[in-house]
């Protein structure tokens, strides 16, 4: 067994949890007394290949304009570390959504929607502020508005897929550019009995031929600021007349430049919900707006 660790400041440390969750046996992320930074750990069942990581790592650090963190890797005694984590994990509550791991199967608030997501291959585990923004997001919209067909737009581990499913029992496609994350989010949909109302694609943005005909009341999209400039006016030309776009990923100093490429395509902010240093906006088209070029 190998432990990887390293210190990130406190709003970004489940970003960097994640990113070393995909090759991990089990993460952890725990708070540095008086630093304002997290310990982020990692434990791999054989010897992972650091500079590889590190370079990962030193990417991710780049895009949130960070000094990267060092991953530091040494050899541990064999020990249960999966249960390890396990204890020390609680569910996260986001509204009337309670995200959980297996070991904590059966609790859930009453009137509320359990998802059962464990540690994988691909993002969300429902802890960092942008998913749980997204959460509360659909937890409201579902409060007034019926959602026929919706689309995960870079769907990691199907969170936000599963969690649309459980509210609306509408058709849902997920996509992401990583095959493993399609994977892991019929994984989770199997898990959380949603598999009867998913469809899960690989593709990159909307470069797929059913992403292209499609037409969708609600579109999530939990991913980073620069993708969601780019596919800005392809992702209105996809939302239906009347239909909302949830995006989040985005810092807040970001969210100035994402929010314009959005309102200069028709598109109008209904909310915005800020967690942290994450903000989540949602928009919605109006019916009779002609998406512009």
């Amino acid at each position: 067994m190998w432990r990887g660790a390293l210190l990130a400041p406190a709003a970004f440390a489940p970003v960097f949890q994640d990113l070393l969750s995909a090759e991990a046996a089990a993460t952890s992320g725990f708070a540095v007394p008086g630093g304002g930074l997290w310990l982020v750990e990692a434990f791999f069942a054989k010897a992972p290949d650091g500079p590889r990581l590190q370079g990962q790592i030193d990417r991710l650090a780049g895009s949130l304009a960070l000094a990267p963190p060092s991953l530091t890797l040494d050899r541990v005694p064999p020990r249960d570390w999966l249960a390890e984590v396990e204890r020390q994990s609680s569910p996260v509550v986001a509204g009337r959504f309670l995200v959980h791991g297996r070991h904590d199967r059966g609790r859930w608030p009453a009137g509320g929607w359990a998802i059962e997501i464990d540690p994988g291959r691909a993002f969300g585990t429902g802890r960092h502020d942008s998913t749980r923004g997204c959460l509360l997001a659909l937890d409201r919209l579902a409060r007034r508005r019926r959602i026929r067909r919706s689309l995960d737009l870079g769907c990691g581990s199907g969170i936000l897929a599963i969690a649309a499913i459980k509210l609306w029992r509408a058709p849902t496609l997920a996509s992401d550019i990583d095959p493993l994350a399609a994977a892991e989010t019929l994984r989770n949909a199997r898990a959380n009995a949603a598999r009867p109302w998913l469809r899960t694609l690989t593709a990159n943005g909307f470069r797929h031929a059913v992403l292209m005909r499609c037409r969708h009341d609600l579109i999530v999209a939990n991913i980073l600021a620069g993708p969601l400039v780019k596919l800005a006016p392809e992702l209105v030309r996809r939302l239906a007349p009347g239909g909302r776009a949830v995006l989040s990923g985005i810092l807040s100093r970001q969210a100035s430049g994402v929010l314009a490429a959005y309102l200069r395509r028709g598109l109008r902010l209904e909310r915005r919900l800020q967690l942290g240093d994450w903000p989540t906006l949602v928009l919605r088209r109006g019916p009779g707006i002609m998406p512009r070029p």
